[in-house]
């Protein structure tokens, strides 16, 4: 088993009572795991642990790293199934999910048996749940090319079944635990969805990327209810990638970066992704300047858990931090 450093406490500026102010405030950052390799989805498990998803490299193939409260990890699962998508890009392991008392893996696309599906996670190694390359070459709910890439995976629980977005598939699929794939939405505008958040009321709050090549601002965050009609609720974000409850009047939304540049090189701005919280009209960004962030999960405490160097990074620059978020002073009655 190694060990990941828990590091000491990062903070860039520290305010007392950041967490609830009436004046300027920026919020508390710690790094709480390192040497990641492209991580991807993080889920809390039913032991307390983190849980990441690791794309990986072409050398090292994907991965499933456990993080325990004391920072000590180990790989549950190594040498997953791997691609580099447009010769930049790696592509392996892309969420977590727990169901049932079984945990559940998204595994974008790729080559071998996994590539492009939801296993579950046995006594012995990955099961086959269900290949969604297969699905979309049978169904292909958005009517464009044949493409399968999932990016994120939640349980829902009220409805006994797995919901995974997939980005290249342009749907939102929902997935038993026997296999049986069924869609739940579809964007026939390539508009590529990426996380999602399940609200009480059942419906899905999603993450919409945007078109090539992502001109800033152009991404947008859809509602998928019950019946599965989709509704725009939110638009002028930039590549989000990931959405997260607050509390009953928060949304949070990760921007992976401001878009793409073409000097010195094409390439995906650099340090410019950030959180911002939504409550009503009012958008505020929460941190920013992060390098490529790629999940958000908010803890049972109100800080945020967001990995960074999520993509287009090298062995082991991948880090989890914990941000620990300004919120407004409620007014007391």
């Amino acid at each position: 088993m190694a060990r990941l450093a828990v590091l000491a406490a990062i903070v860039a500026t520290v305010v007392s009572g950041c967490a609830l102010y009436s004046g300027p405030c920026r919020p508390v950052r710690e790094t709480v795991a390192i040497g990641l390799t492209n991580p991807r989805g993080l889920a809390r498990g039913p032991d307390g642990a983190l849980y990441v998803a690791e794309a990986g490299t072409t050398e090292m193939g994907g991965k499933v790293t456990r993080i325990d409260r004391d920072g000590r990890s180990s790989a549950l699962l190594t040498g997953l199934s791997h691609s580099v998508n447009a010769g930049v890009e790696d592509v392996g392991a892309a969420a977590v999910a727990f169901a049932g008392g079984e945990m559940f893996v998204a595994l974008g696309e790729g080559s071998g048996r996994f590539a492009a599906s939801v296993a579950r996670v046995g006594a012995g190694g990955l099961e086959l749940v269900s290949d969604l390359h297969r699905f979309e070459a049978e169904v292909n709910p958005d009517g464009k090319e044949i493409l399968s890439n999932p990016y994120a995976l939640a349980n829902d629980a009220p409805r006994d079944r797995l919901v995974v977005v997939d980005a290249g598939a342009n749907a939102i699929l929902a997935v038993r635990r026997d296999g049986a794939t069924s869609v739940v939405a579809a964007w026939p505008d390539g508009a590529v969805p990426t996380g999602m958040a399940i609200a009480v009321d059942g419906s899905l709050t999603v993450a919409m990327l945007g078109r090539y090549p992502h001109p800033y601002q152009s991404g947008r965050i859809d509602r998928v209810d019950a019946s599965g009609r989709v509704a725009t609720i939110v638009r002028g974000v930039s590549m989000p990638v990931a959405v997260a409850f607050g509390s009953a009047e928060d949304l949070y939304v990760l921007e992976f970066a401001a878009g793409m540049r073409s000097m010195p090189r094409v390439e995906f701005i650099p340090r410019s992704g950030r959180v911002v919280r939504l409550r009503g009209d009012d958008r505020k960004t929460v941190v920013d300047r992060m390098n490529y962030p790629t999940a958000l999960v908010v803890e049972p405490d109100g800080a945020l858990l967001v990995s960074v160097n999520g993509a287009l990074g090298t062995i082991g620059s991948g880090v989890v931090e914990r941000v620990t978020p300004c919120l407004p002073r409620r007014a007391v009655a």
